[in-house]
């Protein structure tokens, strides 16, 4: 969870990463949450409602890790050759 909140924030700092801070908070929230609450419960009962939080963040922190190799593959490199 922190690693996400930290991901948001290096978006957040140009304009082009906010459509991918976005991106990333609806992941957890809508995209992965919502179908978990309503799928898990069927299966596993009040346990699948408690599972389905951290299963939501995993989702999540492996969305963020994506998001972020392609976006560090996006900054030029700067020569150190000192």
């Amino acid at each position: 969870m922190v690693f996400k909140v930290l991901l948001q924030c290096f978006f957040n700092i140009n304009w082009k990463g906010l459509k991918r801070s976005l991106f990333l908070s609806l992941v957890r929230q809508i995209i992965s949450l919502l179908p978990l609450l309503i799928i898990l419960p069927h299966f596993m009962g009040i346990d699948g409602i408690m599972f389905a939080f951290p299963i939501a963040d995993f989702i999540a922190f492996v969305v963020s890790v994506i998001v972020l190799k392609k976006e560090m593959k996006s900054i030029p490199k700067v020569n150190q050759d000192v």
